[in-house]
């Protein structure tokens, strides 16, 4: 289902995204891909799924089926989890978010269905309600190093106090908004859950604040393979366990059990990793799509999963999986079909730390 936000007058480069209708950019590529590392933007995503699950059982549940502890998250608190499947594969990593008066669920974008169907297949005896409301709120992503600064001077709070993972909701030009303060590894973000009335007057006050610059759809893929945030279908899903995608700081090694849990205790215990996902510098003269594989002394080593350019040093970036041998920094490998380029790992990513 297509969504249409008012906010963007002019409906120029507007791009399909996950069924959401978001330009690719408001100003250019590059001013908002640096504005991204070294400021503030302000990013339409309203595309990630959301969850609002109710009841009393709602955090045993998920509890039981995800790599995660959430069993005890407070009220106004935050947690990131994966659920898995009993062959210790990635379902979906999730957020957690305890409100007063639901659970808010935040998927990857289009899997929301999905994570409602895996969730109904083990509920039986609990009581646990779970609705889509997706298209009935919108979503906008705060995104830098100072996008809670900037927040905190334009709304006169104190959000820089919060502490990580927490949620609360705070007033933005005589709108109620509930901000969810969502670090993704070294890069602060803050997310805002809105009802979809109030989208433009929030967007535009941030705007007119001269404090964000609005960011679409394409710089937002650079930035998310130069910081490597794995996505859903390309970096993430049943191809792969939350071990090799570097989700390990999801994962509590101490917790009750969860589906999958046995596997991805042996995977860790005995070494048996196969494959990492890896950050690359791409060199040579074409533009290489995602999915061409890599080799390393003229043998298969891995393959490549998402390419975008990093429109502040014009070199693409990518984001790939390299088996353990050749898992290294500093290795660099052929492409295969592309004899003249080549793709250098630059890092080991783990989205969320290196665990316990």
């Amino acid at each position: 289902m297509n969504q249409k936000d008012s906010y963007d007058p002019q409906r120029q480069n507007m791009t399909n995204h996950f069924g959401w209708e978001i330009p690719r950019s408001y100003l250019d590529t590059k001013t908002e891909f640096i504005a991204a590392q070294t400021d503030a933007v302000v990013h339409n995503s309203s595309y990630v799924g959301r969850l609002k699950a109710t009841g009393p059982d709602t955090l045993d549940l998920i509890n039981r089926m995800s790599t995660n502890q959430v069993l005890d998250l407070g009220y106004d608190r935050c947690a990131h989890t994966i659920l898995t499947t009993n062959r210790g594969r990635i379902l979906d990593l999730i957020h957690i978010v305890n409100t007063d008066e639901s659970i808010l669920v935040l998927t990857s974008p289009g899997e929301q269905l999905n994570v409602i169907n895996w969730l109904d297949k083990y509920t039986i005896m609990e009581e646990i309600t779970v609705e889509d409301v997706t298209t009935s709120t919108r979503m906008i992503t705060l995104i830098g190093p100072n996008c809670i600064l900037n927040l905190d001077s334009l709304i006169g709070s104190n959000l820089q106090s919060l502490d990580p993972y927490s949620t609360q909701l705070v007033n933005i030009s005589d709108e109620i908004v509930r901000i969810i303060k969502k670090p993704v590894g070294d890069i602060q973000t803050v997310d805002l859950i809105m009802e979809p009335q109030q989208l433009d007057k929030i967007w535009d006050t941030l705007l007119n604040s001269g404090t964000f610059l609005p960011m679409g759809t394409d710089a937002y893929e650079s930035f998310r393979v130069e910081h490597a945030i794995p996505g859903h279908s390309s970096e993430m899903g049943e191809s792969y366990n939350p071990l090799e995608t570097g989700l390990i700081g999801s994962i509590d090694f101490h917790k009750g059990c969860y589906i999958g849990q046995e596997v991805i205790a042996r995977l860790d215990s005995y070494k048996k990793i196969q494959k990492h996902l890896v950050t690359l510098i791409i060199g040579g003269d074409h533009d290489i799509p995602a999915g061409v594989d890599l080799t390393c002394d003229g043998q298969y080593a891995g393959q490549v999963t998402s390419v975008a350019l990093n429109p502040s040093t014009n070199r693409l970036v990518g984001l790939g999986y390299i088996n353990t041998a050749n898992a290294q920094i500093g290795t660099k490998l052929g492409l295969d079909g592309y004899d003249s380029d080549t793709a250098e790992i630059t890092g080991l990513p783990q989205l969320f730390g290196a665990g316990e």
